[in-house]
């Protein structure tokens, strides 16, 4: 879907296209579509990098508050898995599969749910910033700030990964 398409409606639901447009920014062709079918009820749909990249994607794209819980259920499911193979006394290949196993279920909760949240959150986003202006120019401005186009995401991907790595060596040097 480009630009130039004339398929595009006017609405989806009661919101203009081209505040989604704003809003997404440059990926507005991936992530309109997936708009439209959330507003007829497709609420699910796979994002790939939601996928791969789990909570550095909700990171990403702003869904702080769907990260810190996702982080909680992570949490608490490590401290049961450890509880877990330490009573079962499990290694080697016993542990790896677990640990695929646990992953690729993360994977699949993160690919499947990150556009539902990522599309709630564009609409109360866009009637938050619509409840509050009325001239076209501003609501456009504040959408494309409010939206994904800025680097506020990728600074705070990088501290993430720096984060997690002081972590992992404090870990280690703890608990070895």
């Amino acid at each position: 879907m480009t630009d130039s398409d004339n398929e595009l409606p006017a609405y989806t639901g009661n919101l203009k296209t081209v505040y989604y447009q704003a809003y997404f920014g440059d990926h507005w062709g991936y992530y309109l579509p997936i708009m439209l079918d959330f507003e007829r009820g497709k609420k699910f749909s796979f994002n790939v990098w939601a996928f791969f990249c789990g909570m550095l994607w909700q990171l990403y794209r702003r869904l702080y508050g769907m990260m810190l819980l996702f982080l909680t259920i992570i949490i608490i499911e490590s401290i049961f898995r450890r509880w877990v193979i330490q009573y079962w006394n499990l290694e080697g290949d016993s542990l790896k599969l677990i640990n695929l196993i646990v992953m690729l279920i993360y994977g699949t909760i993160y690919g499947y749910t990150g556009n539902y949240f990522l599309m709630r959150k564009a609409q109360e986003k866009i009637t938050r910033i619509l409840a509050t202006e009325s001239e076209e120019e501003i609501i456009l401005e504040k959408l494309k700030k409010a939206g994904s186009g800025n680097s506020l995401g990728v600074t705070l991907i990088l501290v993430s990964i720096f984060f997690v790595f002081m972590v992992v060596i404090f870990h280690n040097k703890i608990w070895g």
